[in-house]
């Protein structure tokens, strides 16, 4: 039998996103930019765990699992509008009297639980067939990473659709998703490896 979990504490911040993703700066003008624009980066996980099992049956058959869990993701939230007249749509709301900050919300937790099963076939002293079925995501959990377009609206409460992976796309009032920000459903996979 093994086991092993690992644990990982994270925080990263930054000012401006190389890849924004959604997350541009409340101002269109770089050199204005400063610690006014702190905030998560969209890196940042502060949490993730994972935990590895097997179990070695008899007949070479081994069994076993690797559970990923982590912590959501930042994402920022925009007017829909140009609040500021710079030119740019990416204006944040103002809640309180203030601009929110940047990546002021979090989406949903990710985890991932895999199992797989395996035998090794013995060939000669020197030779084996490793057979082996792995299932990615068993409980199909839709691991939605990050938020390309996320509309609060332009008053003090929240629209409804806010941060909601909804239907209508081209209307300011929803989020769109942005389909390589999804990790992938539910999978199988056969192996058979040669080894000598």
């Amino acid at each position: 039998m093994y086991a092993a979990v690992s644990y990982t504490l994270f925080k990263a911040t930054n000012t401006t996103e190389p890849d924004g993703n959604g997350i541009g700066p409340n101002d269109s003008h770089i050199a204005r930019l400063g610690e006014v624009e702190r905030g998560p980066s969209l890196l940042d996980q502060r949490h993730r765990a994972v935990i590895t099992f097997s179990y070695q049956l008899p007949h070479n058959i081994t069994a076993g699992t690797l559970t990923q869990l982590a912590s959501s993701r930042p994402f920022s939230a925009t007017t829909g509008v140009d609040n500021n007249g710079d030119g740019a749509n990416n204006d944040r709301p103002v809640i309180n009297g203030s601009v929110i900050s940047k990546s002021a919300f979090r989406g949903t937790s990710t985890s991932e639980v895999g199992i797989f099963v395996e035998n090794r076939i013995k060939l000669s002293e020197r030779a084996a067939i490793l057979l082996r079925v792995e299932g990615f995501n068993i409980f199909n959990h839709g691991n939605f990473l990050g938020r390309a377009v996320t509309t609060y609206g332009d008053a003090a409460t929240p629209a409804t659709t806010f941060g909601q992976f909804v239907g209508g796309v081209g209307t300011a009032t929803n989020a769109i998703p942005a389909f390589a920000n999804i990790d992938p459903p539910r999978m199988f996979q056969l192996q058979a490896r040669f080894i000598f």
